[in-house]
């Protein structure tokens, strides 16, 4: 007779063998979308000085300018690296 429970068992560990290789060679999940946002992260980091200068007046004032050039068509992305280091900038002004 074929003992089923053991050829369950075989398969799971073949399984879990598959997918430790195949992380070991493409990487995690996590580990691949932190790679792709490096760039983006990067580029927030960059930005931090500017967004230290700013008075609250100057960031109220960046978020209409923000919201007139979306409604223009400029695309989100090309916002999103100065609104992040903004954003952060206020997190670190309102939380300390």
């Amino acid at each position: 007779m074929v003992d089923l429970e053991k050829i369950g068992d075989y398969l799971g560990l073949m399984a879990q063998s598959l997918g430790r290789g195949m992380r070991a060679v493409f990487g995690s999940q996590n580990a691949r979308r932190l790679k792709r946002m490096r760039p983006l992260v990067e580029l927030i980091n960059q930005r931090e000085s500017w967004a230290q200068a700013l008075s609250q007046e100057e960031m109220q004032a960046q978020t209409g300018a923000w919201r007139k050039q979306l409604e223009d068509g400029v695309k989100m992305d090309a916002i999103l690296p100065d609104a992040f280091a903004m954003v952060r900038e206020t997190a670190i002004r309102t939380l300390g």
